[in-house]
């Protein structure tokens, strides 16, 4: 009989990049403060390019889906005047490391965060201007669950911006095999129309060079925008 050693290196190289995964999709347990700050490097271009693309106005209501631990929300209130900012977090670790974070302007009444799942938020109809996530799509399995819920949560004539990585990315991470639902702009824009959102707007930028497996990539990255229709008084 001869054994293939091989074979248990795939093995435990494939339970390596299903455990990551997990730990992307809700970040949990003793990695959960590591993965938190490896995802704050890897967003940082994408998630600017989104809030950048968010073109934030004073009073608004907004909502972030997916906001890890917190890092990026002192760059969103320096965007505009007297913001209302919530966050929605499935990671109660993640959710407990942004409040510490973001102590003070919790304090204020300006942030709120709480722990919870996108596909049964916690909110009023009708509550938000904007709802922005970065890098979260993949990890909607049934996505019009979500998308329903983003939608009865906007206020009319809101917007629903989804900042997420070309199709290309994933082709070349061995992990997202694991539980990642990959779209292109066109996809996504299918998403938003089933479910009763307006196609609105599609951005791509490229971001910086990345490393991967020793080679250098230059790879797209999107920001898709679905608006929530205006009703007449007649309900048209």
């Amino acid at each position: 009989m001869v054994i293939n050693v091989y074979m248990i290196f795939d093995f435990f190289e494939s339970k390596r990049n299903e455990i990551a995964a997990g730990q992307l999709r809700r970040p949990h347990g003793i990695l959960a403060k590591r993965v938190g700050n490896v995802m704050n490097k890897t967003n940082r271009f994408i998630h600017d390019f989104t809030i950048q693309t968010l073109k934030l106005e004073d009073g608004e209501r907004v909502l972030e889906i997916g906001f890890g631990n917190g890092k990026f929300f002192n760059d969103v209130f320096k965007v505009a005047k007297k913001l209302h900012v919530s966050g929605l977090e499935c990671s109660s670790q993640m959710v407990k490391g942004a409040k510490r974070k973001n102590a003070e302007t919790v304090k204020s009444g300006k942030l709120d965060l709480v722990c919870g799942d996108s596909g049964k938020m916690p909110f009023k109809d009708n509550t938000f201007d904007k709802i922005y996530c970065v890098n979260v799509i993949y990890f909607w399995d049934l996505p019009s669950i979500h998308l329903k819920e983003v939608l009865r949560v906007l206020k009319p004539g809101g917007k629903f911006y989804a900042g997420f990585r070309a199709k290309e990315f994933f082709s070349l991470i061995p992990l997202t095999e694991y539980g990642f639902n990959i779209y292109d702009q066109q996809d996504w824009r299918t998403q938003l129309e089933l479910n009763g959102l307006k196609f609105f707007l599609s951005s791509r930028i490229i971001e910086p060079e990345m490393l991967i497996y020793g080679k250098t990539y230059r790879l797209y990255s999107y920001c898709v925008v679905g608006q929530k229709p205006i009703q007449n008084k007649d309900g048209v």
